[in-house]
């Protein structure tokens, strides 16, 4: 059993915030489009026998290939192979990098990861989980 050595602390050496204040419109984002993923692949970091989790991550750059054969879902060309797959990132962050005239990058929401394979991911749209969000009702629990 792992057992916490003491209460969690916000290190911000660890930390980098991203704001992700745009959502990408993926009803206009063309094939091959830049896409970034992250997330924490499965087994990485953790030590059974130590009790120690380390805070290894995998950030993975991928292009758009268009919607996936389930409704509200896409998928990304990315690989995972010499991760022994994409175990673990489930429920990661998709993120759409947009160019700006200038040369910057700023990154719009894309989705979060649902499934995949050794080449491909494919994700849950945003605004889908948006607007499951927003209707969702507060337990009195």
């Amino acid at each position: 059993m792992l057992v916490p050595a003491g209460e969690p602390e916000f290190d911000p050496a660890q930390v980098v915030p991203l704001e992700l204040d745009i959502i990408a419109n993926l009803a206009k984002v063309r094939r091959k489009a830049l896409f970034a993923i992250r997330g924490y692949p499965r087994g990485s970091g953790i030590d059974y026998e130590s009790g120690i989790i380390a805070r290894d991550s995998l950030a993975a750059l991928g292009f758009y290939e268009g919607p996936a054969p389930w409704r509200a879902c896409h998928t990304l060309s990315l690989s995972t192979e010499n991760l022994g797959g994409p175990d673990g990132l489930s429920g990661s962050p998709v993120v759409r990098a947009l160019r700006n005239p200038d040369g910057t990058w700023v990154p719009a929401l894309a989705g979060m990861v649902q499934r995949g394979g050794p080449s491909k991911v494919h994700f849950v749209d945003a605004r889908v989980l948006i607007g499951f969000l927003e209707g969702a009702r507060l337990s009195e629990a």
